[in-house]
Order: C-alpha cells, then structure tokens, then sequence
C-alpha cells in the first residue's frame, strides 16, 4: 500500500527542482485523500451466504470483495454493507458470469449533493448514495421481479428516510440479461447449415469464434492419408492484432479438433 499519500516523494523532488531554479514557494495541495470516490460500479457475486461486492482482479474476471474501500464515500461502503445484508437475509444468488445464471449482476453507487438547505462545504459530507441495481432478466415481468423487489425494499426500509440513520438517496434498477446465450444458440443454428468437412471461409472474423466452432464441431480439416483436402477454416481479418488471441484459443482447442484451421490478414474486404 502507498504510504505519505499527503505528500508523495515525487512532490519532494518537485520541490527540490523549483528551488534549483530559485524558486522558493512552491506548494503541494493534495486534496482528499479518503472517500474521495463519489461514484462506484461494483461487480456481485460469490454465493448469496458470502456475497463478493467490488472489482475485478487486473486482468481477470475475479473479483475481490472491498467492503471497506479507503477511497469509497463513507455512506458508499454502508450501501454496500447493507446490500451485503440484504443478499444474504432474502437468498439473492449473485450472478455466475460462466453459467449466465444468478440475479443480482452488479450495483452502481453514487452519492448525490441534492440538499441545498446545507452550506456548501457540508453538502459532501452529508450526501445521500444513489443506488441502481442491475438484474439479470429482461423486465419487470420476470419470474424473479418479487425478489428485486424484496431486495429494494429491504434497502429503503434499512437506510433510507424512515431508518435510523439516512444514507440512501433512492434505489433503482436497471435489466440486464446474458448475451453468451444467444450468440451460442447462434452458433449452433449456424453450424447445422454448414455440411460436415465443409471448406469455410469466415470474413471479419476478429479472433475466429465463428470459423474455430465450426472447425470443432463439422470436421473441417485435411486427410493427411490422401493428401486430399476434405475442407477447412479459414479466419480473415484486416485486424492484424487479433492474430494473437486466435492463435491462443486454437492452442486451447482439445486434442480431438484436429481440423484444418488458419487465419489470414488482409488489407481490406475486397481483396
């Protein structure tokens, strides 16, 4: 963790610059340096007795739970600890990013200023947090709405105006499903339209989704007996940098795809 955050040692080598220059008043404000952050979208999920609330790990999907995050408006991380209650007590399953499943996916939180009876300099302190929660289903008609509505409830009731302490502006939702389902059942409604070790030419095909399920499952690829080729894959892309992520995934493909595949740069589509 950084230390001296009041005054980092780069302020210090500033300062002994200016003054090589002869400059003597130099000055550092650093602001707020804790619960600064008015704003946070975090990720949910875990399971609905041990709920994950926060960000993903650099470069993975993990998340790592911060139910106390330093830089977090104070009434932020008491939303978010009163989400955490609200999970557990009503059984809202997070969402399972691998299955598409689960109900809660992520919440949004954001203090609001909105009282202007406060002085100015009061109205941070003692702001309200806004909270929007985004559902895993299309609308409100959804077989899982009277547990969203369990849920908001639950966190009006406990921090809004009629609560002990007051920290919750409003709650909102917002209604957002999985698009890995359907672009799976678009590649199984594509691959029966593609005969087995069918020759494929996939165009645009970034790092090769389309071409590599197809390759996988309609055999395209050459006999090495006959020399005589059977059919294959090829992926074209004008994006000579998704190169690199294809040959990652094929590199991952299980040893029983044995298809003919490859990718092609090219410099535009009509060539």
């Amino acid at each position: 963790m950084e230390l001296n955050l009041h005054r980092p040692i780069i302020v210090d080598e500033a300062d002994q610059f200016f003054k090589s220059l002869g400059v003597s008043d130099f000055d550092f404000d650093s602001g707020r340096l804790w619960g600064w952050r008015s704003r946070a979208k975090l990720a949910v999920r875990g399971s609905s007795m041990k709920p994950l609330i926060g960000l993903y790990e650099e470069g993975t999907h993990n998340v790592v739970d911060i139910p106390h995050c330093k830089a977090h408006h104070p009434n932020i991380n008491a939303a978010v600890e009163l989400l955490r209650q609200g999970v557990t007590k009503l059984n809202i399953e997070p969402y399972d990013e691998d299955e598409g499943t689960g109900e809660l996916r992520y919440v949004q939180m954001a203090v609001t200023t909105y009282n202007t009876s406060l002085p100015a300099p009061e109205r941070y302190k003692n702001s309200k947090v806004q909270v929007s929660l985004v559902w895993n289903s299309r609308n409100e008609n959804s077989h899982n709405f009277e547990k969203l509505n369990a849920l908001a409830n639950f966190l009006w009731r406990n921090g809004g105006p009629k609560s002990d302490v007051r920290f919750i502006h409003s709650v909102w939702a917002n209604f957002q499903t999985s698009t890995n389902n359907a672009f799976d059942n678009l590649l199984r409604k594509l691959q029966k339209y593609v005969p087995y070790g069918a020759s494929v030419t996939d165009l645009y095909a970034g790092a090769g989704a389309i071409g590599l399920s197809l390759a996988a499952t309609r055999k395209c690829r050459q006999d090495p007996c006959v020399q005589k080729n059977l059919g294959s894959v090829k992926c074209v892309e004008v994006n000579k940098e998704s190169k690199l992520s294809f040959e990652k995934t094929v590199e991952r493909l299980p040893n029983y795809v044995d298809s003919s595949i490859s990718w092609h740069p090219c410099r535009h589509f009509s060539c």
